[in-house]
């Protein structure tokens, strides 16, 4: 079976310890959003604007979408109702599991799917192509600003995604979950029409 997800689960939660430099990188991609981390994002936002005035717009729109998304998780995790895995030492015959840090979770809700880190994540990429595009710039500084976001995003999100189920906080299908939405949220037009 090619998602067999119990098994990827199992196999991402007892990655035995990583050399410490490699954890503290999956520990970025797994607090990057945290509510803690809202102003972090908007000062980014506001640093790649062009003017003031346009980069209030942009911390505007980025805290709307920002609410948006967190309303629609916070009601489908209200709605599934599922568990987030157990922290636990996982011990194989050769090694035991164990994680340096912990992520922290009391800011967070007790149920897991859809992922909330993921959503915002996700919606984080999608404003990152449709908010930030620079169009008094010549064509080929365009073109690479936009081809710099898609790397970005392609780094961002499956980093996310991983340093969530690595620290037990999510399932792999919790993750796929918090994807669909914030998609759902952009394709749908209702992060759009907020902003």
């Amino acid at each position: 079976n090619l998602l067999d997800l119990h098994k990827i689960n199992k196999s991402i939660h007892t990655i035995s310890s990583v050399p410490h430099a490699i954890e503290f990188v999956f520990f970025l991609f797994g607090y990057a959003f945290n509510p803690v981390s809202i102003p972090l994002w908007c000062f980014l936002f506001a640093a790649t604007s062009t003017t003031t005035s346009r980069s209030y717009e942009i911390i505007i729109a980025y805290l709307v979408s920002v609410i948006t998304t967190l309303i629609a998780t916070e009601i489908g995790k209200f709605s599934c109702a599922t568990t987030r895995p157990k922290r636990q030492s996982y011990r194989s015959a050769d090694n035991i599991v164990r994680r340096y840090a912990y992520l922290v979770t009391s800011l967070k809700s007790k149920h897991s799917f859809p992922s909330g880190d993921v959503t915002q994540a996700t919606n984080v990429c999608f404003f990152l192509l449709r908010f930030l595009n620079t169009s008094d710039a010549d064509k080929e500084y365009e073109e690479n600003s936009y081809n710099r976001k898609i790397a970005l995003c392609a780094v961002l999100l499956p980093g996310v995604c991983f340093a969530r189920v690595f620290y037990h906080c999510h399932w792999v299908e919790d993750c796929f979950g918090g994807i669909l939405l914030a998609t759902l949220l952009y394709k749908g037009g209702i992060v759009p029409y907020f902003v």
